[in-house]
């Protein structure tokens, strides 16, 4: 997907992770041996994690996070070299890396003088970096043309409020940066830019009934103790273009936002709201606890916005979304429903964690846009953070498993589960849902436990390349020769790896 997803780290130690790949049997939809081009850690000395990744027409890779460590690799002449927060917050990041990750070519602080996390990330045709986050400063750096200079929520102690940040290609200027919320808690989580990069969308979640709206927006004022939010953002004026809550009398936040060549704007995310006043939302299975969501608009107003609710009776997670070239949309999530909605030749009810396409033609005409949709895991804990479908032929998926039974395929660096979980990639075809590849990417030597070995990114080219992005406390995630960084310098440390794929059998 061209954005980057929210940021899913536990705030507890954040074990090792070792990424792993395999080849496919030759019984199954796969691929042939994917090969590396580049593994290495980015990090300090305390612990750290990266919540999303993006790559631009070269191949560079940016990847934004949080960190609270002060020898966080920076570079010369980059927005911000020094970190104001102590030792025991957190501030964002963001950094690009050279095609074979043998090179920084600049890595910044992005923050204030309090808790900031860089949660999402967009990359331009000219190299920008559009940055999604949330920060508790009052000094975040915003710009001269920002939609609010200051916000009410960065004035409290107990409030954080989202943010809206792009530098400069070559990272040593902000050229625009905003505060996105009101006087409760807010959080961007989730970034695409338009088709014609002349609009930055970015969504999250917001407690404010001040939060910044449009008149024009779909949903005007705040129905419950927690709305998500989508926002349009001008990126030559930086001027809002639009705005509006999105949600019932519950709760509800925005977790991924993807964009099609026809300027229709996908927005997906999690609610446990009975129902939404201002949009129906079609429903695909019974509905429990919390479903996913995800709701269309059409930007150029040829059609009313529509949604589709997915779940069973227990909760659902629905963490990320990404679109192919032909307008269909993958999301991915975790649930613990009995009766999750499943379609297709992959029917079983096992996995926590599930992948589900749906027709974008078909969109909003509920059941019949649903292609299908399967579980994957196994009898413990999983979860997938992040999808994409940028390849074609298959969807790539990332995540964290804590099942010993984990359906890994032949050839797999790690079939077994090492530690109470570990990180996880997988491939699955996009025809039909079968599955291509699937292995555990984690092998902490540690005591290890939730949320401390996972996958948070993972970005699939049409060229047959995948990049995948994590945080591990582990000394064995695959480093090439040459690598940025060939070892952790801390107890959980962020990686990026660019692998290499042929087309699938």
């Amino acid at each position: 997907m061209r954005e980057s997803k929210s940021c899913v780290c536990g705030s507890g130690t954040l074990p090792k992770l070792l990424v792993v790949f395999l080849l496919v049997g030759s019984g199954s939809a796969g691929r042939d041996a994917p090969k590396l081009v580049y593994g290495t850690y980015l990090g300090g000395r305390d612990k750290e994690c990266t919540t999303g990744i993006a790559v631009d027409l070269s191949g560079d890779a940016y990847i934004v996070g949080r960190t609270p460590s002060p020898d966080f690799p920076v570079t010369q002449g980059a927005v911000s070299t020094k970190t104001s927060v102590d030792n025991n917050d957190w501030v964002g990041f963001v950094s690009k890396i050279s095609p074979h990750g043998d090179g920084l070519l600049y890595s910044s602080f992005i923050g204030g003088n309090f808790r900031s996390s860089a949660n999402a990330v967009a990359i331009d045709s000219q190299g920008r970096a559009f940055v999604a986050g949330s920060t508790c400063s009052s000094s975040f750096p915003t710009t001269k043309t920002a939609v609010l200079r200051t916000a009410l929520g960065s004035r409290k102690i107990d409030a954080c409020d989202g943010f809206l940040a792009w530098l400069s290609p070559d990272g040593s200027r902000l050229e625009y940066a905003t505060y996105l919320g009101g006087s409760g808690e807010d959080s961007a989580t989730a970034i695409a830019l338009s088709s014609t990069e002349d609009v930055i969308y970015v969504g999250g979640y917001t407690a404010s009934s001040d939060f910044p709206v449009t008149p024009s927006a779909l949903q005007p004022k705040l129905e419950g103790a927690t709305n998500g939010f989508l926002s349009a953002i001008n990126t030559r004026s930086g001027r809002l273009l639009y705005s509006t809550y999105l949600g019932g009398t519950g709760n509800d936040r925005v977790t991924g936002i993807d964009v099609d060549a026809n300027e229709q704007v996908y927005v997906s995310g999690v609610t446990d709201s009975p129902s939404w006043p201002k949009l129906r939302l079609d429903h695909i299975g019974k509905g429990g606890a919390t479903d996913g969501f995800v709701v269309r608009f059409d930007m150029k107003g040829r059609g009313a916005p529509s949604g589709i609710r997915i779940g069973g009776a227990g909760e659902e997670s629905l963490d990320a979304i990404s679109l192919d070239s032909r307008g269909d949309i993958y999301v991915v999530g975790s649930t613990n429903s009995p009766n999750f909605p499943v379609k297709g030749i992959n029917r079983a009810q096992v996995g926590g964690a599930f992948v589900t396409k749906f027709s974008g033609k078909r969109f909003g005409e509920g059941t019949p846009a649903l292609i299908w949709s399967r579980r994957f895991g196994g009898s413990g804990d999983d979860a997938l953070l992040a999808v994409s479908a940028g390849m074609q032929g298959s969807v790539f998926v990332s995540g964290r498993s804590g099942s010993k039974d984990l359906p890994t395929t032949a050839g797999a660096f790690y079939r077994h589960l090492a530690a109470d979980n570990d990180s996880i990639l997988a491939s699955f075809r996009a025809l039909d849902g079968r599955l291509q590849l699937a292995t555990f990417i984690g092998g902490t030597r540690l005591p290890a436990s939730w949320y401390n070995d996972e996958a948070t990114g993972v970005f699939a080219s049409p060229n047959g390349d995948v990049y995948v992005t994590g945080c591990s406390l582990d000394d064995r995630v695959p480093v090439s020769p040459g690598a940025l960084q060939p070892h952790p310098k801390g107890n959980s440390e962020p990686f990026v790896l660019r692998i290499e794929f042929s087309h699938p059998h």
